[in-house]
């Protein structure tokens, strides 16, 4: 590995969580957010792929600061 590219973070309230790294530390929302039920999905998907099939609900978004320091956020 010769990078990382971002930082996952578990918020109680994604919308809260936005906007302060918005308004404090300068942070962009690059992409979300977005929001996932298992039960809309088809029985193989992306999220839970990754995450596994305990996800059954899940709110998320991508940010990243001037210096290319990139977070999501996991309600």
């Amino acid at each position: 590995m010769t990078a990382i590219s971002h930082v996952g973070m578990a918020v109680p309230d994604l919308d809260a969580a936005i906007k302060c790294y918005e308004q404090v530390l300068g942070f962009r929302v690059l992409a979300g957010p977005y929001s996932f039920d298992a039960s809309e999905e088809n029985e193989h998907n992306m999220t839970n792929d990754l995450l596994g099939d305990h996800i059954k609900k899940l709110r998320n978004a991508h940010l990243m600061a001037d210096n290319q320091v990139g977070i999501e956020f996991l309600e």
